[in-house]
């Protein structure tokens, strides 16, 4: 099975959480992209704590549907969109779970709505 290709600057962050009825183990966060965005425009400034936290909150013990499936040759990434409110504030949040790390979930974007 060949990996797809990640941003080098991925943190991995270990975790326990059960999502869609499985068990997740680490989650691979793409810290340039949720605080700069796609174009550098935006400026947040979460870290890996924060980000962490935000994430468990709005996904640990959650049954979804997935927003998207994209195939990469022999490998697939699901993605999935949360809007929801955390300590009175509206985030959205796109992750995405790939076959080729199957424990890990992918944290893509998070930001302040």
């Amino acid at each position: 099975m060949v990996q797809l290709k990640r941003p080098n600057y991925l943190l991995i962050e270990k975790t326990n959480i059960m999502f869609n009825f499985k068990r997740f183990s680490s989650l691979e966060i793409d810290i340039l992209h949720i605080n700069e965005g796609k174009k550098g425009k935006r400026k947040t400034s979460f870290d890996k704590n924060k980000i962490t936290l935000i994430v468990k909150e709005f996904i640990d013990g959650q049954i979804l549907k997935p927003s998207d499936v994209q195939d990469f040759d022999d490998e697939f990434c699901t993605y999935y969109v949360i809007v929801r409110m955390f300590q009175g504030e509206k985030f959205k949040i796109v992750f995405c779970i790939c076959s080729d790390r199957p424990d890990a979930i992918g944290i893509i974007t998070l930001f302040r709505l």
